[in-house]
């Protein structure tokens, strides 16, 4: 194959290998011959134009189709860009939101700690309002008594005046039957 290659190109030149080489793929060997001497320089010349012009044609389409799959996807790449911004601004956002939040809950906590501050506070002045409203009434009934000694934080444990806070932790409490 090779040197019968060799001689149409010599006597025929490169146009009639590479037109050889098509018809090769396409038919067998003994049509081929007989189509090159029944066509000529001329039909070989036209064949490999139309060949050619073909060529050119799909290589044109690859290109254009190539140059729209790129263009789409630089497209995609733009949205999914954009896409990434607005993601990034939203947690950017969220964070914000997040740090308001916190400093609302430690703000609410404060208040809420105050509250119970006031709450039990609240009881206390109650209690000592209710002691003084006892105290008051002891000395209209018995003016000739002194009730300047009670103690509305103490309690008498033992036949002794002790502070509240000492019969809690003795383990006397409340319960004291001298109470």
């Amino acid at each position: 194959m090779v040197m019968l290659v060799l001689r149409i190109s010599i006597r025929c030149g490169p146009s009639t290998i590479l037109f050889l080489l098509l018809l090769k793929s396409i038919f067998n060997r003994r049509l081929i011959f007989d189509l090159i001497k029944s066509v000529g320089d001329i039909g070989r010349a036209q064949f490999l134009q139309v060949y050619a012009a073909r060529m050119l044609c799909i290589g044109r389409y690859e290109e254009l189709r190539a140059k729209r799959e790129v263009a789409q996807k630089e497209k995609e790449l733009l949205e999914l860009k954009n896409d990434n911004i607005t993601l990034k601004e939203k947690v950017q956002s969220w964070e914000k939101d997040k740090l308001d939040l916190e400093s609302h809950v430690v703000e609410l906590c404060g208040q809420k700690k105050a509250v119970e501050i006031s709450k039990e506070n609240h009881g206390y002045d109650m209690l000592l309002v209710g002691f003084e409203r006892a105290k008051k009434q002891a000395e209209f009934f018995f003016p000739e008594m002194k009730f300047d000694k009670l103690d509305p934080i103490k309690v008498v444990h033992n036949g002794v005046l002790v502070d509240d806070d000492e019969v809690d932790v003795k383990g006397g409490g409340d319960h004291d039957p001298e109470v």
